[in-house]
């Protein structure tokens, strides 16, 4: 319902009218710009994790820190069924 009208303009146009309506937006980006962002790099939010069938996976990392708290490493995503006893008990 809402796809027509938000079809009609561009993405830059949407978020400069909802930014002068004081609402927060921005643009959704895609995986390939955001591996690729410098910043994202320096901050340290791509998590490289080695899966046992795909090899090396570069993952979005969590995107919050904590001052004091530490966070697991990362882990890969499981294999098809790899949890499923686990779940269903």
């Amino acid at each position: 319902a809402m796809a027509p009208a938000l079809t009609a303009d561009t993405v830059a146009a949407w978020i400069e009218r909802l930014d002068a309506a004081g609402i927060p937006a921005g643009r959704v980006r895609p995986l390939d710009e955001v591996y690729a962002n410098p910043q994202i790099a320096h901050l340290g939010m791509i998590d490289e994790v080695d899966h046992p069938t795909l090899g090396t996976l570069r993952l979005p990392g969590h995107p919050l820190r904590y001052s004091r708290s530490t966070r697991d490493d990362p882990r890969p995503p499981p294999l098809l069924d790899e949890h499923g006893d686990t779940w269903l008990e």
